[in-house]
């Protein structure tokens, strides 16, 4: 359970960088 937590926690984190990242660069 708490891998699966680690696991979705990190997929969030990057998706909101990988976003914040996109509008930064432009």
């Amino acid at each position: 359970m708490f891998i699966g937590f680690y696991l979705f926690a990190t997929f969030h984190f990057v998706l909101i960088f990988e976003i914040f990242f996109d509008l930064f660069y432009r």
